[in-house]
């Protein structure tokens, strides 16, 4: 991360020194400054674009890692890149039985992503994209940002999929702005969530880079605390599908349809999609039968889900679950398995019958 950082202050100084071996270019539409190649030591980085954020400042948004350390993607080595969003500043409310809840959220102006693509996915080969969330607790208060995943992001690109990570806030009392910002007037806005800010990122280097992924086939995989979210994150922002791993959902999971429990709805663009759920057999947070000190794991996840939905159009289209004998609140090796099995069957990477007998 202090590479990072660091790589953000000397593309700034570059872009008006010679180290910037071609032209920089600002475009003041959209605040962003384009750096096509730029030396950092030995290192050469290249499409390097910094934007000019609220706070008046620029941040770096994308950078492609020297060729010879990660190669260059195109059907040959792995390519990975880090790329940024600028979460939305605001004050996050949160509705309990109560009213409206104040709450105090990860101080993060800047949150970084890394985006794997596997060796050999090509333009007339796109692979489809999974972005793995990871666990957390509130630290602090403000409470530490939720941090990257890098486990997932290995286990889904040594899978033949592309694979995504990214920082989001927390909030100090286990909200998160991550699927939608709440507002006062108990609206909300999905775009400019963290999830959606970090997908948006996500999408446009696709997009500016000809990177050989799919951007229709979307699946999220979510450990612990962010396994409580994906599924409405998948919903909410019409994904194919989504994995909770080490849980599935918590004490709120009611089906009513509000942006903080999860969805009374599976269907994005008029299909309904295919979710899944994996715990371990001792998780004591999230047990796969009956509510654990933090909620429920992968078949009492699936059972609450099923029953709280009477409309069959809107139930998942399938809902996989895997139970690792003697696991406790952790994802081993065969829970891994699992999951990249999961999302190959959502993706179409696999038949979704290579799935069905999980779908119990």
């Amino acid at each position: 991360m202090k590479h990072f950082c660091l790589l953000a202050i000397t593309a700034a100084i570059a872009a008006h020194s010679p180290l910037a071996s071609a032209q920089a270019t600002l475009n003041l539409n959209d605040g962003a400054l384009r750096i096509p190649s730029l030396t950092v030591g030995a290192d050469v980085y290249t499409n390097v674009v910094l934007r000019y954020g609220a706070d008046g400042r620029f941040g770096l948004e994308a950078a492609t890692p020297p060729a010879g350390n990660l190669g260059g993607g195109g059907g040959g080595a792995a390519q990975t890149l880090q790329l940024a969003y600028a979460p939305q500043p605001n004050t996050q409310y949160w509705y309990n039985a109560q009213g409206r809840v104040v709450a105090t959220c990860s101080n993060l102006p800047q949150a970084a992503i890394t985006l794997k693509i596997p060796a050999g996915a090509t333009a007339q080969a796109k692979v489809p994209l999974v972005i793995s969330l990871a666990g957390w607790a509130p630290n602090g208060n403000p409470p530490a940002p939720v941090p990257q995943d890098p486990a997932g992001l290995e286990q889904f690109s040594a899978a033949g999929m592309a694979a995504a990570t990214f920082e989001y806030r927390g909030c100090d009392n286990w909200s998160s702005p991550l699927i939608a910002r709440t507002n006062v007037n108990e609206t909300f806005d999905i775009a400019s969530s963290d999830f959606g800010l970090g997908l948006a990122a996500i999408k446009a280097a696709v997009a500016e880079r000809n990177l050989p992924i799919d951007t229709s086939r979307i699946v999220v995989a979510g450990t612990s605390f962010s396994s409580n979210l994906i599924f409405t994150v998948a919903t909410k922002h019409r994904l194919q599908g989504a994995i909770a791993l080490a849980g599935g959902c918590d004490y709120d999971c009611n089906a009513t349809g509000t942006t903080y429990e999860q969805p009374n709805d599976f269907r994005v663009n008029g299909a309904a999609i295919r979710v899944a759920a994996v715990s371990g057999s001792a998780d004591q947070l999230f047990p796969p039968v009956g509510l654990g000190s933090s909620g429920y794991g992968a078949s009492g996840a699936r059972a609450r889900i099923l029953t709280a939905i009477p409309d069959g159009a809107r139930k998942p289209a399938a809902f996989y679950t895997y139970v690792a004998p003697g696991a406790g609140h952790e994802v081993n090796a065969a829970m891994w398995a699992k999951a990249r099995t999961f999302a190959q069957c959502m993706t179409n990477v696999r038949p979704a019958a290579d799935c069905a007998a999980d779908d119990r």
